[in-house]
């Protein structure tokens, strides 16, 4: 009987350890794809580009104990900030580097790797292409002391930034369908629609 319990005992010592990183690694996934849920839900309850990227860029900062968060849309070429306007011709240089590869940057130690001088808390940077069906759309930018994600948290961020760019492509094409309801296609000029809108509104 005693060794009858010890085999059993050996054999639970070996199964609760596995069973318990597998627990912690579902749940895990299930925290992940709950926050992944809420993130998109939230991005989609809106086509207002400034809210999407807002409130996408205050979750990155929040969920990598980031410091800063910028992004580049390239179609209406603009900049889109969350604290502080970071320096463009920096940006620009990585904007270069992530076009011709389409994947992301990861850069430890801005100055000593690239010889620009951000800013206190803007030691290191990682860049995000924004992707929709492999054409390349924007970047995003997570500033940091020190950026060095683990591979776990890099998968997570790279499926928030791919529906980040959707959400984009959406807010855009909702833009797009807005001002083609307003302006006459043929002579470029504001329709009667957008005049009797105007007008209510004054």
């Amino acid at each position: 009987d005693i060794k009858e319990y010890s085999r059993l005992l050996s054999i639970f010592s070996n199964i609760v350890p596995e069973i318990a990183v597998k627990k912690k690694q579902s749940d895990e996934r299930i925290s992940e794809l709950t926050i992944l849920y809420k993130l998109i839900r939230m991005m989609n309850s809106t086509l207002d580009l400034k809210e999407v990227l807002s409130y996408a860029m205050r979750f990155m900062v929040k969920f990598l104990k980031a410091n800063d968060c910028s992004v580049v849309v390239f179609e209406n070429k603009k900049r889109y900030f969350l604290k502080k306007v970071v320096d463009i011709k920096f940006e620009r240089m990585l904007e270069k580097k992530i076009t011709e590869t389409k994947r992301l940057l990861i850069i430890g130690d801005i100055q000593s790797e690239t010889g620009f001088k951000v800013g206190d808390g803007y030691n290191s940077v990682i860049a995000f292409p924004l992707k929709v069906r492999q054409e390349l759309i924007g970047v995003m930018y997570i500033y940091g002391e020190y950026m060095n994600l683990r591979r776990k948290e890099l998968r997570f961020v790279s499926v928030v930034a791919d529906q980040l760019a959707i959400a984009i492509a959406h807010a855009q094409q909702y833009e797009q369908i807005k001002q083609l309801a307003v302006v006459d296609k043929l002579t470029g000029l504001f329709n009667r629609r957008y005049f009797m809108e105007l007008l209510e509104r004054e």
